[in-house]
């Protein structure tokens, strides 16, 4: 009778004592605010916190960025928190330029490059910079390999003269598309994306025509009996239909798609894992990627050897510095190094993907503005007088080297209105404060290039809860309240001594970051923008499109892209 008292009850404690257990992870599982910062009540009551409310936005919208500014937007503040998951840390949303700027360029030891960003790249290139926190000890050895790739005379002497020959290609493809479609607009973006790849492809490794994405499917469609087009009826366009890419590139696109799924993924590291285990062809692509970069190194090389020290790539360049800074150091030169080969590999992926988004949305909004278009068609014919006089393009020289406010204006208006980048992250490396909030280590923060402040009525904030250094420290201007929204270059633009002249600091701006964390391959996007844009507009008109084809619905990916980017061109 004892025992069969004693077996209830010690059944009893055992349930009371799991369902603790229970209760207690349950609780430890909640979303876990930081004090003062504004939050959506009902996330932090649900295990998955704002899970589900992103989930539900990317499936009626397709995209996740401005789900995470409209919270600064709902609660009116210029910092707010939402909440990864069950255990997780909040994160952090900042909607602020000069707080922005300030993390950026003068709290660098407060914040750094985020974990999740480190975990992304470390799959694919683990030995270059971007994948490096800034107390690493390799950063400083890896900044310095490669510090002079974007000097203005490696950009002008080199990577231009690789960027302007793969434009050509572009001009001489969409020749041929525009002829063939007879005015109706074709799809435009994958070969924007083609030969953004074959612009940094050639200026990484000097890539010959025959290795070139563009020259390919333009050979594929000349030799074709007729244009292979194939009718999209539902946008009333024209697509046209491709080759296979030739393995050597095909290698090189496949793992930069890898690279690029890892930087949108929620937990790269596991997926990267998983992946390895189960995909045997990205085992074989990671191999073959390294060989392409290593065939290139060797050929520039025995070039080296041969006794020609003229640089066309920045395998060339790389190759040379890494031959000085072993003599320096007193050893022999590891050419052939992981740093070497992943900071090339990190090049292409720089130059391309920023690149290619920034110029779809360029070609859009000038699309759409056909009296901004015209006006910087004329500051190009005006600024090469001689190149029209003399019936001719302008040079790549002419091009790297000139003053044109009105076409940096443009270029830098598209950035800020189509924001390819509209998110930089950190990470608190300590415990610190940000706008009188406590912050605690390995928060991630997330610095908003869109939404208040940028393309809508900034918030206010008390200076009081600002940091010294943001108040005393370097401003920039601030935007027009009426239209923020709109597509206007001149924005831009300012008058000296009755001379136009662009100006940088007008107003809020953070598409390439800022500080020594800030988007290494900033000079070379801003060069391939140049060429790329002066060329096409000498070339083409771009008439207004209508319907579908004009909505500026986003892809999110490693960048934001127009999900339609299409033409429909005249010669000029």
């Amino acid at each position: 009778m004892e025992s069969s008292m004693e077996f209830p009850l010690a059944t009893t404690l055992i349930i009371t004592a799991a369902a603790t257990l229970v209760y207690l992870g349950y609780l430890s599982a909640l979303p876990k605010p930081i004090p003062g910062i504004p939050y959506d009540e009902s996330a932090a009551k649900h295990v998955f916190g704002s899970l589900p409310g992103m989930i539900s936005h990317i499936k009626e919208h397709g995209v996740v960025m401005p789900w995470l500014t409209q919270h600064n937007s709902k609660h009116q503040a210029p910092l707010v928190q939402f909440f990864g998951g069950p255990f997780a840390k909040p994160t952090l949303v900042l909607c602020d330029f000069q707080e922005s700027q300030d993390v950026l360029l003068r709290r660098t030891k407060d914040f750094d490059r985020a974990g999740r960003t480190l975990e992304a790249m470390a799959g694919v290139i683990p030995n270059h910079h971007i994948a490096m926190r800034s107390d690493d000890g390799r950063f400083k050895g890896n900044k310095e390999l490669v510090r002079d790739l974007m000097s203005p005379s490696f950009l002008h002497e080199v990577s231009a003269v690789q960027i302007y020959s793969k434009s050509l290609a572009l001009i001489d493809l969409w020749s041929v598309k525009a002829k063939a479609t007879s005015g109706r607009p074709f799809e435009a973006r994958q070969d924007i994306f083609d030969a953004a790849m074959d612009m940094v492809n050639a200026a990484a490794f000097a890539f010959e025509d025959d290795l070139s994405i563009t020259k390919q499917n333009l050979n594929y469609i000349i030799s074709a009996e007729k244009p292979p087009t194939i009718v999209n009826a539902d946008l009333g366009a024209l697509d046209f239909s491709r080759p296979p890419l030739v393995s050597e590139v095909a290698v090189l696109q496949a793992v930069a798609k890898f690279l690029g799924e890892q930087t949108v993924s929620p937990a790269p590291k596991y997926i990267r894992w998983y992946k390895m285990i189960t995909d045997a062809k990205l085992r074989r692509n990671l191999v073959s990627k390294d060989e392409v970069i290593k065939s290139r190194i060797q050929k520039s090389l025995k070039r080296l050897e041969a006794g020609d020290k003229t640089q066309f790539s920045a395998t060339d360049y790389l190759i040379q510095r890494e031959y000085s800074v072993a003599r320096k150091e007193n050893r022999s030169p590891d050419f052939y190094s992981r740093r070497n080969i992943d900071e090339l590999f990190g090049y292409i992926i720089g130059g391309h993907e920023t690149t290619s988004a920034a110029i779809s949305w360029t070609i859009k909004l000038l699309s759409d503005h056909p009296r901004v278009q015209e006006e910087l068609r004329e500051s190009l014919r005006t600024s090469f007088a001689a190149a029209v006089s003399e019936s001719r393009l302008p040079t790549a020289t002419e091009i790297a080297k000139s003053q044109i406010p009105y076409l940096d204006a443009v270029i830098e208006e598209s950035l800020r209105v189509g924001r390819p980048t509209p998110m930089v992250a950190r990470e608190s490396m300590v415990d610190t404060v940000l706008l009188g909030h406590r912050i605690p280590k390995g928060v991630t923060l997330l610095l908003s290039n869109a939404g208040p402040g940028f393309i809508s009525k900034p918030l206010q904030i008390p200076d009081s809860m600002r940091s010294e250094s943001s108040k005393t420290k370097q401003r920039v201007g601030e935007w027009d309240l009426e239209g923020m929204h709109l597509f206007k270059p001149e924005r831009w633009l300012k008058e000296e001594d009755g001379v136009q002249t662009f100006d940088s600091q007008a107003g809020p701006f953070l598409a390439f970051s800022l500080g020594h964390r800030g988007c290494f391959g900033r000079r070379l996007a801003y060069l391939e923008m140049r060429l790329v844009l002066t060329l096409l507009l000498w070339n083409f008109r771009f008439d207004k499109l209508e319907g579908k084809l004009a909505s500026y619905d986003t892809e999110e990916g490693v960048t934001a892209m127009p999900k339609f980017c299409y033409v429909r061109l005249q010669a000029v």
